[in-house]
Parts: structure tokens; C-alpha cells; sequence
């Protein structure tokens, strides 16, 4: 039987990719999984973490899947709880017309309203207005104790055909230190796919009803806004960053990519980006997808990630930039890499939080490959010197064509033990029916033997807060509280708390009394009304060992906004 080169070497990855990693990389624990329903529903084209929209303490999941019912879509909330996700949904939504693929993208807003639940947005890139065909349309839902609001609370659209208003969208921190959460959108279809962004400035009424902001590609192709991401806070100065991807731009090469780093301020962004860097290669397609990494070598600056999932003939490389308050190096701190040709690796990129509690936040790089090759999702651990090259988890996909690994992330904390759970998409999955898809849930915990998790609550009903809650001073306050596993110990808690702007310097400490940790508990005091705050909190030991890292809730760093509000 003879073999073509390009098939040979498909069969030489798949014999290693199923045999030798399950020997070499430990195995993630895989504790949920669901999966589309109809034929090319593409379930999991897109997932994510979008905290804890009931306020029940647990975080929840949210799956877009734009090919159900004839395009029109369909996203759907699986609800956190002690035992994990829900298998039943609570809350399924659909888009308008035919063709309108709602669910393309979908997202966390944190409490954009004030009402003390987690808002999220849909978007339908496809979407087709009375006069200009795919503009594009996003959709923001409000989140509330029996569940998500039925009907939007906020919408926006493209204006020009073609434009694909949504294709990819996030919440982006708190740019200008109000307090509110700030949401971004991207159309790289626009002006023949030179592509733009818009920025939406959150406030007390919501988003703004306009863009306050907005950035263009520098060509005509360069896909400008197909990659956006919350950097977190790269430079320490107190403000929410921001970077872009123009996977297509030729800046040194043919379609090398380019990406964009712009600095929050008081005054916002500023309308050109305070760092740039390009890809390696032509047709490495650098900034293709990216985002903050959370804090990989426990310096206090954030870090990104960037793919490049067309290096080396599509192997893949994902680059690691540290912050610092100068900002990133020209040269990336840590470069992880596809392990064979065609891998893709680099596809999509994203922060894992901390799954394993040592303070380092860790990393998530995938390559769905091509036809034959299974998909592989891999997990970096953090640690002092930065990103670890070498995958801890490598995770391979259940068989060839189903584009495991398309979208990986953070879940969140869904079961409550004080370490985040990650997810893997595969929306291509199935052969009956027919490319439905599907999406897996790998548990965090158990490499930390002592997790524990800080929560912000209301006193007056213990409710949970989350990133851009308001709280009104003389009538309520803010609780601290701890959520250990495995420690019996006494405890101090300390917490810090800077008002919006000003960077964590380790100054004016609040602390608790010494307590046992299942019982700990401290009040936020020392707030001032009509502010906006940032937050962090570790445990001090009787003991007399060493004093924990600090520690941010894995949602409040996802939505890449750590503040909250306080009014008159």
C-alpha cells in the first residue's frame, strides 16, 4: 500500500500524538462533556467563562453554537454548583432570521448594571439589517436570580455590508478607571477586511449607545479586529490594557501578522498603540488569536499571549510577553511551540487562571491540526521564571476532523473548590449527526492540596459580588470571606484596596483578627464614597510559614476588571 508524503506524515503524527503523550503528559481529568444536537450546529464554536450569573457562588459556562436551525444559532448557560456543571441548560437563546449565526462569539461582562449578577454578550456576525446585508449584530443579557434576562438590555450593529460586526468581542477591563467595565467589538470585514474596532465605554447607565473609541486597520486585508483581548493591567499604572490582532498585515513579510498594545489612562486609549510587534515569518499569521495571561511569573504585571498558528508550515508557535512598568520586551519571554507540521498550534490562545494554587497564573495554547490529525490542547504552568515550555497537560482529541482544540479557556470555578476549570471546544465533532460538536470541561484541582478562593460579599444578605458591582456606603458594605479546603489552621486575612488608577504597592494592608480558617472573614473598610476600586487578599499563617501569594477570584481576573464601585 503506498503512502503520500503529506499522509504518511499525518499517520506518523497520529501513532505519536495517541501513543507516546498519554505516556509522557499525566491526564487531565475530564468531569463534563456535552454535545450538539443537530447536523453542523458547531456547538462550542465558542465557550467561556462568564462568572456567576444567579449568584449562586458557582461560575458559570456559556456555549455558542452559530450553526443551529439553519444558521440562525443558539447559545446556551450551563449553571456552576457543588457537583460542577449542570448537564441541563438553564437558559437557551436563538437568533432572529436564518443565516444570522448568533452564538459566533460569546463572552463575560461582569455586573455592568449595578444589580450584583454578571451580565454576558452573543454575537451574530451574519447577522443582515434592513440595508446592508452580514453588518453584523451583538446582543448583551443581563444576568439575575431566577437566571438571564430573556430579552437583551443593550444592542449594537454594524453599518456597512460585509463589515461582521461581532466576529470577535470581549470585555476589556476598566481602560479609563471609572469603575465600569468597558467592552470592545471587532469587524475585520470592514472596508474590503482592513477591519476596525469599536470601543463602548461602560457607565452608570450601561454601555454607551455609540462608540467612544475606535481603531482601523493600517491596509486593506490586514483582518484588524479579528483578534481582541483583555491584557489586564501589562504596566502597573492601575488601568485596564488592551491588545488587537491584524493576523493578515504584512509588516516585514507576506501575512507575518501584527499586534497592537494600547494602555488604558484616565483619559482612555489613545489613538495610536504604545507597543507593536510582528510576526517571525510569512504566513505565520502572528496575533491570529491572543490574550492576557494573568500574572505568569508572580511579578504583579500582567502578561499576553499570542499565537502564531502558521509558523514553520503551520507547526505553530504561541508567544509570552511579561509586563512591566516600561510594558513588554521587543523579544517574547517564553516561546511554546506545536510539536508537528500542520499542528496549528497557536490556533487559539488563552489564560488557565492558576489551575494548580501556586500564584502563577497558567496558560492554555491549542492546535486543531488538519483532516487527519486528532486536535491538541495544551496546559502551561507558571512559575517564578515565567511560562514552563513543556506542556503539563497535553490533551489530544478523539479523532481526526473534529477540530479539538478550536477555543480553549478558563471556566472559571464551576464546583466551588477554589481552583479553576478549564475547558476545550470541538466544534466539528460527530459524524451522526454530522459535525455537531462538542465541548469538554477538565477539573483544575488536585494539584494543590490546600486550595482556598476569597469572595466578596454584600453584609446585609451575604450575596455575591462580582467585578463592576456597585455598593452603597451606610446602608451596606463589603465582606471579605474564605472558602478553604484541607486547612485547619488559624489564619489572618489581608486584604489591599486601591482605589481605580493607582497600581498594588503592599501599603495599608486591611487585616483580620487571627481565626480558624473555616471561619474567616474580614470587612472591607477604609472606602470612600463615589470610588472605584481594585482589590487583592492572601492568608497570613500562625504557623509562622511563609505568607501566601496574593490572590485575585479567577472570574474578577478573567473579566480583566478587578473594581467595584461605591456610591453616595
Amino acid at each position: 500500500m503506498k503512502f503520500r508524503k503529506k499522509e504518511a506524515m499525518a499517520c506518523i503524527a497520529l501513532l505519536c500524538l495517541s501513543g507516546c503523550d498519554k505516556e509522557t503528559y499525566p491526564p487531565a481529568k475530564l468531569v463534563w462533556a456535552q454535545t450538539g444536537t443537530q447536523p453542523q450546529e458547531f456547538f462550542g464554536h465558542k465557550a467561556a467563562a462568564v462568572g456567576d450569573v444567579t449568584g449562586s457562588g458557582y461560575d458559570d459556562l456559556l456555549v455558542g453554537a452559530p450553526g443551529h436551525s439553519d444558521r440562525k444559532g443558539r447559545a446556551v448557560l450551563y449553571l456552576g454548583s457543588a457537583k460542577g456543571l449542570e448537564n441541563d441548560p438553564l437558559w437557551t437563546a436563538e437568533g432572529e432570521n436564518p443565516g444570522d449565526a448568533f452564538g459566533d462569539v460569546v463572552g463575560a461582562l461582569g455586573d455592568i448594571n449595578g444589580n450584583g449578577y454578571t451580565a454576558f454578550f452573543v454575537t451574530a456576525s451574519e447577522y443582515s439589517s434592513a440595508t446592508a446585508k452580514h453588518c453584523g449584530k451583538v446582543y448583551v443579557y443581563s444576568g439575575g436570580p431566577k437566571g438571564p434576562s430573556r430579552k437583551p438590555i443593550w444592542t449594537a450593529e454594524g453599518t456597512t455590508p460585509g463589515e461582521l460586526f461581532g466576529d470577535c468581542a470581549a470585555v476589556v477591563g476598566d481602560v479609563n478607571g471609572d469603575g465600569y467595565p468597558d467592552f470592545m467589538i471587532g469587524a475585520y470585514g470592514f472596508d474590503q477586511f482592513r477591519g476596525k474596532v469599536y470601543l463602548y465605554l461602560g457607565s452608570a447607565n450601561g454601555f454607551s449607545k455609540k462608540a467612544d473609541w475606535v481603531y482601523e486597520g493600517e491596509a486593506k486585508g490586514d483582518w484588524q479586529g479579528y483578534g481582541i483581548g483583555p491584557a489586564g493591567d501589562v504596566n502597573g499604572d492601575g488601568y485596564g490594557d488592551v491588545v488587537l490582532g491584524a493576523k493578515y498585515h504584512s509588516q516585514t513579510f507576506r501575512n507575518d501578522g501584527k499586534v497592537y498594545l494600547f494602555y488604558g489612562s484616565a483619559k482612555g486609549l489613545a489613538p495610536r498603540p504604545d507597543w507593536t510587534h510582528s510576526g517571525e515569518t510569512a504566513d505565520s499569521r502572528f496575533g491570529h488569536h491572543l490574550s492576557g495571561a494573568g500574572d505568569v511569573n508572580g511579578d504583579g504585571f500582567a502578561d499576553i499571549i499570542i499565537g502564531a498558528p502558521g509558523y514553520d508550515r503551520s507547526r505553530g508557535r504561541a508567544y509570552v510577553f511579561v509586563g512591566s512598568p516600561q510594558g513588554p520586551k521587543e523579544r517574547p519571554d517564553a516561546i511554546l511551540e506545536g510539536q508537528v507540521t500542520g499542528e496549528s498550534f497557536g490556533t487559539d490562545v488563552a489564560s488557565a487562571d492558576d489551575v494548580n494554587g501556586d500564584g502563577y497564573a497558567d496558560v492554555l495554547a491549542s492546535g486543531p491540526g488538519y483532516a487527519t490529525f486528532p486536535g491538541a490542547a495544551n496546559l502551561f504552568l507558571g512559575s517564578r521564571d515565567g511560562v514552563q515550555t513543556r506542556p503539563f497537560y497535553r490533551e489530544i482529541g478523539e479523532g481526526g476532523g473534529n477540530s479539538y482544540g478550536s477555543i480553549v479557556g478558563s471556566a472559571g470555578d464551576v464546583n466551588g473548590d477554589g481552583i479553576p476549570d478549564w475547558f476545550v471546544c470541538a466544534p466539528s465533532f460527530g459524524s451522526d449527526p454530522k459535525e455537531a460538536g462538542k465541548v469538554y470541561l477538565y477539573e483544575g484541582a488536585g494539584l494543590n492540596e490546600s486550595p482556598f478562593r476569597f469572595n466578596l460579599r454584600r453584609r446585609s444578605n451575604h450575596s455575591m459580588v462580582g467585578p463592576g458591582a456597585a455598593i452603597r456606603l451606610g446602608n451596606d458594605s463589603l465582606l471579605l470571606s474564605l472558602a478553604a479546603k484541607g486547612l485547619s489552621e488559624e489564619v489572618k486575612l489581608e486584604a489591599e484596596v486601591k482605589e481605580a488608577g493607582q497600581p498594588f504597592d503592599g501599603d495599608n494592608l486591611i487585616a483580620s483578627d487571627w481565626v480558624p480558617a473555616e471561619k474567616g472573614i474580614l470587612e472591607m473598610t477604609g472606602l470612600a464614597p463615589g470610588k472605584a476600586y481594585r482589590w487583592r487578599a492572601r492568608l497570613v499563617f500562625k504557623n509562622g510559614r511563609k505568607a501566601s501569594h496574593w490572590v485575585v477570584p479567577a472570574f474578577w481576573r478573567l473579566a480583566g476588571s478587578p473594581h467595584f464601585r461605591t456610591l453616595h
